[in-house]
């Protein structure tokens, strides 16, 4: 986490102007390109927003980080059980796991850990996009749910790619087992 804290206090400093290159690592790096930077810029926008330290930052977004995957959780576990207790459980249980936290705070995959927050909607409007195109429904609504869907995939693989990775490898399946 001192890596992702010090390279979004170098965000801090340049943003919005952030220069393509991060002569701080090695001999230099290309920071836009070499990582996915959604996180941090998050992490600094809300920095930036309420005066606040970066590291505090930081523990705010790690915060509502879990508290909106539990909220996805819970909507996405109405979705497929139809059923507000099994999904009041999953939603609760979550943020009690321990790898909930241990991702998040001890082992410093913060930024794959945060981008989890865009995987829950991204499958919840795939699958009413799907549920429309399966019912023959070609209305407005149903092509938002795909806009809707490829905005969450995009920001799942600006977070980091392999929460993006894994969400094509989960939704793969439903265009065989769906209906």
């Amino acid at each position: 986490n001192a890596n992702f804290i010090v390279l979004a206090s170098w965000l801090y400093e340049w943003f919005p102007n952030i220069p393509f290159w991060y002569p701080q690592q090695g001999a230099g790096v290309s920071f836009t390109t070499f990582y996915p930077i959604l996180n941090h810029l998050i992490v600094v926008v809300i920095a930036k927003v309420f005066a606040l330290p970066i590291a505090v930052a930081f523990r705010y977004y790690a915060l509502i980080s879990v508290i909106l995957t539990s909220l996805g959780i819970y909507i996405l576990a109405v979705r497929f059980t139809r059923n507000q207790t099994v999904a009041a459980l999953a939603s609760i249980f979550y943020p009690l796991s321990s790898i909930a936290w241990i991702f998040l705070l001890g082992w410093g995959f913060f930024a794959e850990q945060a981008s989890y927050v865009f995987v829950a909607p991204a499958i919840v409007f795939f699958e009413l996009y799907l549920s429309g195109i399966y019912e023959n429904k070609s209305t407005f609504t149903n092509r938002l749910f795909f806009l809707l869907f490829l905005l969450f995939s995009v920001l799942s693989l600006l977070a980091h790619p392999l929460a993006f990775i894994g969400l094509i490898v989960l939704l793969v399946p439903f265009f065989i087992i769906y209906p």
